[in-house]
């Protein structure tokens, strides 16, 4: 079931479409908060901090920023955290990013098993 999912395809998308600039660490997570895949080290801080975000209140495309951290919601079950060199390139990657999410279309994949995923 979960082989089905491609994460590590969905990083790549998310690496690809933040520009030109590589990320530190990219992090998929649903709507509860579980990390489905990560690249790199997201600091523990930053999750947490991102954990107290209700994934409900925002919309595809919206994003939390922290630092050099930024937390996109990608579809309405679904979210990735990207964490960039610094703050500016964070600010200009989750702007890229949010131009590009038509381009994440394997996370509606992924937003179809959420809810089955014990």
């Amino acid at each position: 079931m979960a082989a089905d999912i491609p994460i590590d395809e969905m990083i790549k998308l998310i690496e690809i479409n933040v520009g030109n600039w590589k990320p530190v660490a990219v992090a998929i997570i649903d709507k509860n908060f579980r990390i489905w895949g990560m690249r790199g080290n997201v600091p523990q801080k930053v999750l947490d901090l991102f954990a107290n975000q209700s994934l409900e209140e925002i919309r595809p495309g919206d994003s939390i920023h922290y630092d050099n951290t930024f937390l996109m919601k990608v579809t309405e079950k679904t979210a990735a955290i990207v964490s960039m060199g610094d703050v500016r390139l964070s600010i200009l990657a989750s702007a890229n990013l949010r131009g590009r999410i038509n381009a994440l279309s394997d996370f509606y994949r992924l937003e179809k098993f959420v809810d089955d995923f014990k």
